[in-house]
């Protein structure tokens, strides 16, 4: 973000922090650049690489200025003693154990992720969007990482040689996908509210570490 500020006005610099807080709104989990872009390449003119480690840098360069703003981009949180993970990018106003990120917890933030990324692929679909591939893409990433969180539709091809999307394959897999997440959420979710207990208690900067 430091050189998006140096190449651009503040108001196109401003644009692109919009665009980046709108993406963490609709994922709502730690986020890792390469999710980022595909939601921005499709529902955004921003179309450049984020450079997270900037983008970090401007904003606790704007808040350690006050600039004002209600709502701060942050890196993720990592454990019990809040060292956090700029690989990840959160919201400040998010409960702060929905900004925790570890490896362990990885298939369960991409079991959420693909549910998310079928309603975006199907909401860009009826939006008419020129290039939905960016998402599709993303939905191939996670389901090669899931492992032993087998879907049931992993093994179905989901487009054509042509690129062309099967609507009714991705709604299947949307809904694998909150089935398997609806298992595990629970568990995810009493593991995250105990590391957040921790950090809170230790009284950490839980902006930018």
């Amino acid at each position: 973000m430091a050189e998006l500020v140096k190449r651009f006005p503040d108001s196109e610099a401003s644009k692109v922090r919009e665009s980046v807080l709108l993406a963490l709104n609709e994922l709502y989990c730690p986020t890792r650049t390469s999710e980022l872009e595909a939601y921005l390449k499709v529902f955004s003119d921003w179309t450049s690489p984020v450079d997270t480690s900037a983008l970090l840098d401007s904003e606790r360069n704007r808040y350690a200025h006050d600039t004002g703003e209600e709502v701060w981009i942050c890196p993720a949180l990592t454990d019990g003693k809040a060292v956090v993970d700029g690989s990840f990018l959160t919201r400040s106003d998010w409960r702060l154990e929905n900004r925790i990120a570890l490896p362990e917890f990885e298939p369960f933030r991409q079991l959420w992720l693909v549910r998310i990324f079928c309603d975006l692929l199907i909401v860009a679909s009826e939006k008419g969007a020129q290039n939905s591939l960016p998402l599709l893409e993303q939905i191939e990433t996670f389901l090669g990482n899931l492992g032993s969180y087998t879907l049931n539709q992993q093994e179905v091809p989901l487009r054509d040689e042509f690129n062309s999307v099967d609507e009714d394959r991705i709604e299947q897999l949307r809904e694998s996908a909150e089935d398997k997440y609806a298992e595990v959420a629970e568990r995810y979710r009493s593991a995250r509210q105990k590391l957040a207990v921790k950090i809170e208690s230790k009284g950490q900067k839980l902006l930018f570490g």
